[in-house]
């Protein structure tokens, strides 16, 4: 299957090298297309987008910051492939990424969705919260998927068939979005656990408190737009798939309840 890598960029200066070199690292010649939409950037990020000598890398520049949704319809328009993999500007993605995802789609699937795991930071306490959150997400799109409910595609790593969704409104959870219009079009969302990338999460409450109030306000939004209840807001879904992956030793237990506070506390302030 030949395809497309898609990334938006804003001042990605530190990793937007190593990532494109990941990329060119683990692909073959089934990938035809690398497309960077760099979007108001004051660093290096066009600079090093433009050092990269594989002529399948391609940079669309923005001038202005116009925001993720401009970025993702800009690689809509211009992806030429049949099937496209937005991979996020600051994640690495690890060896047979790309394969898993697109093994997955059939007649009936539209989208597939990748698995995240967090850079191990030295931080225990941060390391735990990152490594629940994408537990939680794991586990719950694992048992969507077998039971033929709807999966929330992640927007660090997806790929989707090309002529689903060809534009997207200015919307804060673009993935989510994205993930509703695939169903309502009459496709599946998939969830590909082998399609694996690395992030750095979140190592302070201040960076931890932004990234989730954002998350959960476009939560908020979606749910006001599509009458589409996200299972991480769910109570009835979120519990049973926590209580799963609790650890009974007291120090966890003892972060667990941090997480929630923290968590909490961003979800007020959405």
């Amino acid at each position: 299957m030949e395809f497309t890598v898609g990334i938006c960029a804003y001042n990605e200066e530190s990793n937007i090298g190593k990532v494109l070199d990941r990329i060119i690292e683990i692909s073959d010649e089934k990938l035809k297309e690398v497309i960077v939409v760099a979007s108001g950037c004051t660093d290096r990020t066009e600079e090093i987008v433009r050092s990269k000598k594989d002529s399948r890398i391609k940079l669309i520049s923005e001038e202005e910051r116009n925001g993720k949704p401009s970025a993702i319809n800009k690689i809509f328009k211009e992806f030429e492939t049949e099937y496209l993999v937005m991979l996020d500007a600051d994640v690495l993605p690890e060896r047979n990424c790309f394969e898993s995802l697109l093994k997955k789609f059939n007649g009936k699937v539209g989208a597939v969705s990748g698995k995240t795991l967090t850079v191990k930071s030295g931080n225990k306490f941060w390391d735990y919260v990152g490594d629940l959150r994408f537990r939680l997400f794991d586990r719950l799109a694992r048992e969507n998927v077998k039971k033929g409910k709807f999966v929330h595609i992640s927007g660090y790593i997806y790929a989707i068939k090309k002529g689903i969704v060809d534009k997207i409104p200015d919307i804060i959870n673009d993935d989510l979005f994205i993930g509703i219009r695939v169903k309502e079009e009459g496709y599946l969302n998939d969830y590909g656990e082998d399609g694996v990338v690395m992030i750095q999460h979140p190592l302070n409450v201040d960076d931890y408190v932004k990234q989730r109030k954002r998350v959960m306000l476009g939560h908020y939004q979606i749910e006001k737009l599509k009458k589409y209840k996200v299972p991480s807001n769910s109570v009835k879904e979120l519990i049973p798939a926590t209580l799963k992956e609790l650890s009974l030793n007291p120090v966890k237990l003892l972060y667990f309840l941090g997480f929630l506070g923290i968590d909490k506390y961003a979800d007020v302030l959405a």
